[in-house]
C-alpha cells in the first residue's frame, strides 16, 4: 500500500507541477508578447490646375497680295503656378470648287510666321508649332501674338481639262492651341 500512496502522490505532485510549469509560461508569454508592431499612414497628392484661354484680338485679314495676319492673346486665367507653352496653328479650309483638299490648302500657306519667327510644319497634321520661350507667370498673365502668312494660289495639273486648273477662292480656317507644360 505505501507504493501505491506514494505513487499517488508524485502523480498529483506531477500535475501541479505542470500546471504550475503551463501556468508560469503563460505569465511570462503575457510580459514578453507585450512589443507588438502596428503601422499606419496616409498621404495625399495636390495637382496644381491650368487655367488658360485663347482669345482673338483681330479677325483673320488679307491684304490685296493674299497676305494673311491673325491676332490672339494666350491668357493665364488663375492658373496656380507657372507654365511654359508651345503655340500650335492648324490651317484648314475649303475650295469652293472642290478640287483641292484640306492638305493642299495648308500647303498652299507660305511664309508662315508667329511673331516673326518661323516655326515647325508637320505635313501629316496640317500644324504649325511655335515654341514659346517665355511663360505665363501664376495669375493673370497674358502674352499677345500675331500670326502671318502668305495665301498663295493653287495650281494642280488636270488631266481632263485643256488647262491647269487655279483658284484664289480658297476659304482659310485656322484653329490656334497652346499646348503647356509646368515651368520649375
Amino acid at each position: 500500500m505505501k507504493v501505491n500512496k506514494l505513487s499517488g502522490i508524485f502523480i498529483r505532485a506531477a500535475a501541479v507541477l505542470i500546471c504550475l510549469v503551463l501556468f508560469s509560461a503563460h505569465l511570462a508569454s503575457g510580459m514578453f508578447a507585450k512589443y507588438a508592431v502596428g503601422a499606419s499612414g496616409g498621404s495625399n497628392a495636390r495637382v496644381a490646375s491650368f487655367d488658360v484661354s485663347i482669345e482673338k484680338t483681330a479677325d483673320l485679314t488679307f491684304d490685296d497680295s493674299g497676305n494673311g495676319t491673325y491676332k490672339f492673346c494666350v491668357i493665364n486665367k488663375n492658373s496656380e503656378v507657372p507654365f511654359l507653352y508651345d503655340i500650335v496653328v492648324r490651317i484648314s479650309g475649303t475650295d469652293p470648287s472642290g478640287f483641292f483638299d484640306a492638305s493642299e490648302i495648308a500647303g498652299a500657306c507660305s511664309d508662315v510666321k508667329l511673331n516673326g519667327e518661323a516655326g515647325t510644319y508637320s505635313e501629316s497634321s496640317h500644324c504649325y508649332t511655335f515654341p514659346v520661350s517665355a511663360y505665363l507667370d501664376p495669375g493673370t498673365d497674358s502674352d499677345e501674338y500675331t500670326f502671318s502668312f502668305k495665301k498663295n494660289d493653287l495650281v494642280k495639273i488636270n488631266a481632263d481639262a485643256a488647262e491647269d486648273v487655279t483658284t484664289t477662292d480658297i476659304s482659310i480656317k485656322l484653329d490656334v492651341s497652346a499646348k503647356g507644360t509646368q515651368a520649375n
